[in-house]
């Protein structure tokens, strides 16, 4: 996963050069805890706190069943049950 602060392209709509464009932090690790779940440690200096925060997922060629390998999420515009949730949790060091 990719972390940009700000948007990837200077445009918070997704854009063809998004795909390319640099990030803050590239090759950001994240974990799946339940198969529906992801979560990571992002450090603060990452995370916009005055506008948007884009992240950008991607994925490492290690075929190793010769199957494809899919991810699917749906869009905040999808049934509520079905949205993707963003939770953040911070402390005080």
């Amino acid at each position: 996963m990719d972390v940009h602060r700000g948007a990837l392209s200077n445009n918070l709509a997704l854009q063809s050069s998004d795909f390319e464009a640099p990030a803050t932090a590239e090759n950001h690790k994240y974990l799946i805890a339940n198969g529906k779940t992801y979560a990571t440690n992002i450090k603060p200096e990452y995370i916009s706190q005055k506008g948007a925060t884009q992240f950008r997922l991607c994925h490492s060629n290690d075929d190793v069943d010769s199957l494809d390998d899919y991810i699917k999420f749906y869009s905040g515009n999808a049934a509520e049950a079905y949205r993707p949730v963003l939770i953040i949790t911070y402390y005080l060091p």
